[in-house]
């Protein structure tokens, strides 16, 4: 949609006579450091943002956040293993900050399960599963590695809906300054805060498992 040139419109210029206001040279006002662009927006629906650590925060429910916005996590160009995405500060990101396993992170929101991976030197949209360790601490469908079977398990990670868990959980946070505990940082675990009421324990220190 194209606007008009309102400088150039006549009533408007009228009624700024008759109120003997003159014209002053705009100045923009810069979005705050926590407010996404609208080209962040796009880019966060489509291939992602790669940003480092310290710019996402973990949320006082440990989901993860980019200026105000919940995101999800994923490596964009993994080595010798398939990656997962993730909702939450969990075990596995960081057992891979311990074991400098970060590569290029990237936050993205899309809600249909794909996402841009690099190969070989190319980029392709490729369909990740969610990480089991991020279900558990959500509980999401009462999911648990300790009492569920593989079979079970895999169907929820099968039947898992990213469109569901944005409907469920919103996508925006509350503005906020990264603080002391609440920062993905690349010094190793700083999340120091206990778990909200009600939250689920937080998953033991051990490998996952392959699916």
């Amino acid at each position: 949609m194209n606007l008009p040139d309102f400088l150039e419109f006549g009533p408007l210029n009228d009624l700024r006579a008759a109120m003997s206001a003159p014209l002053r040279a705009f100045d923009a006002v810069p979005l705050p450091t926590f407010t996404l662009t609208l080209a962040e927006q796009g880019m966060l629906k489509k291939s992602g943002i790669e940003i480092g650590l310290d710019s996402i925060l973990v949320t006082d429910d440990r989901m993860l956040a980019y200026k105000g916005s919940r995101i999800i996590l994923y490596i964009r160009n993994p080595q010798m293993y398939e990656p997962r995405y993730h909702l939450l500060n969990c075990h596995k990101i960081n057992e891979m900050r311990e074991q400098n396993r970060l590569g290029r992170y990237v936050v993205a929101n899309r809600e249909d399960g794909l996402f841009e991976l690099e190969r070989g030197g190319k980029r392709t949209l490729v369909p990740l599963q969610v990480c089991q360790f991020c279900l558990e601490m959500l509980v999401w469908e009462g999911f648990s590695r300790q009492t569920m079977s593989s079979e079970t398990r895999a169907g929820i990670v099968r039947q898992f809906s990213l469109k569901q868990f944005f409907d469920r959980y919103g996508r925006q946070v509350a503005p906020e300054k990264p603080r002391p505990g609440v920062v993905i940082s690349g010094a190793g675990p700083r999340e120091t805060t206990d778990s909200p009421a009600g939250a689920p324990d937080p998953v033991e220190t051990k490998q996952e498992q392959p699916e």
